[in-house]
Parts: C-alpha cells; sequence; structure tokens
C-alpha cells in the first residue's frame, strides 16, 4: 500500500507529541452486575475489537493507547539530550537478562523519534559506547573499545561496530549493555551519497515489531 510520505510524517510528528506531553496513564474500569451471557459478549466485542485493530499501523490514531504506553515504557529506559548542530546524546539502559536486543531497539526508537520530532528526514551515529551499568564481578578480560568508527548509517555497520567494541565479551553479554551515543540529524539531500539511518522506516518498523 503506498502512503503519502507527508501524510505520513505529519501524523507520525503529531502522535509523538502527544506521547511526549502524556505522564504515566492509569484507568480503573468497572463492569456492571448483569447476565453471565452479557458478560461473555461484551468479551467477545473486546476480542474483535482488538483484533481489527491489531491489522492498523501502531501510528494509527486508533491505537494511539498502545503507542502512549509504548512511550511512556522508552522514556523510563531512554534519554535524549540535545548538544549542538543538529547533534543529540541518547542514552538506553541496559537489561538485566538477554531478551531481544531492547537496549538496541530503544534507543534506535527514541533516536528515530528525537530525529522526526526536529523535522529531520534521517540519522546517524557518530559515536556510540557500550558500558554495563549494573555492578557484576569483575571481568578478567580486559575492558576496550576498538571502534574507529565515525558514521554509522545503516544496521550493518551499526552491528558491526557493536561486536567490534565488545570483541571479549560474550553475544548474551554484549545484548545486556547500556548504550550512549551521539546522533547527527540530516536531511534527504544532505550526504546524497552516505548511508543514514530512516527515521520514518526505523520508527515505525521497530515501534510495530515491539506492539505485536
Amino acid at each position: 500500500m503506498t502512503v503519502n510520505l507527508f501524510s505520513q510524517r505529519q501524523l507520525i510528528l503529531c502522535l509523538i507529541a502527544g506521547t511526549f506531553s502524556a505522564g504515566l496513564m492509569g484507568g480503573c474500569s468497572t463492569l456492571p452486575f448483569g447476565h453471565s451471557s452479557e458478560t461473555s459478549e461484551q468479551t467477545l466485542l473486546d476480542k474483535e475489537r482488538q483484533a481489527k485493530l491489531s491489522t492498523l499501523p501502531i501510528t494509527h490514531p486508533d491505537r494511539k493507547a498502545e503507542l502512549d504506553e509504548l512511550w511512556t515504557h522508552l522514556h523510563d529506559h531512554t534519554s535524549a539530550l540535545p548538544i549542538s548542530d543538529n547533534r543529540i546524546r541518547i542514552r538506553s539502559n541496559g537489561t538485566v537478562f538477554a531478551g531481544e536486543d531492547v537496549s538496541e531497539q530503544n534507543f534506535l526508537i527514541r533516536a528515530a523519534g528525537e530525529t522526526l520530532s526536529a523535522n529531520k528526514d534521517g540519522f546517524v551515529i557518530m559515536h556510540i559506547d557500550y558500558f554495563n551499568q549494573h555492578i557484576g564481578l569483575p571481568s578478567l578480560g580486559p575492558s576496550l573499545n576498538l571502534s574507529t568508527r565515525r558514521w554509522i548509517g545503516n544496521y550493518e555497520d551499526f552491528s558491526d561496530n557493536r561486536n567490534e567494541q565488545n570483541i571479549f565479551s560474550s553475544r548474551r553479554k554484549i545484548r545486556n549493555q547500556a548504550m550512549e551515543g551521539v546522533i547527527f540529524l540530516i536531511d534527504e539531500d544532505e550526504f546524497p551519497n552516505r548511508d543514514r539511518f530512516s527515521a520514518d522506516e526505523v520508527y515505525t518498523n521497530l515501534l510495530t515489531h515491539r506492539s505485536n
């Protein structure tokens, strides 16, 4: 399905603006007393409605509650600090368990969200460090940072850089680590011959993956 890029961006920006201003949301609902058949019918209707919602993009207005919940979680585990010259420092907390590269996904989603909020098309990672923010047993091996990359504009380079910086660590440990990096925001007509992450694609694809 072809989506107008301008319309999609305007929708995403509106949703991001709403989630930035929303705090933790809670609620309480009560069901009226009634026959079990009425309860069963309502449950069936709720399931049907949820099934229909799940077929819509996560950025669709009807799924705003889910998007707000995802962003609340994201804000609890990431931070973004504007520096200067279209540069933003992004930090993503590490995880206790390996999970599914959650720290990495949070980093990229937050970077994409900040890029769209600044009305930019894409971003590149100028520098990134990985570290263990939890107290653990002393490591028997050296802690080395071997990366010399200063322009990471695609996921392949991102993965290679991660492995280079953690050459003496197991992959399980790598996925647990916190991340802190500096992203550079760019427009489509800037540096046309160099790779960059598409903010629209990263934001939509990773949030859709997290919502499934």
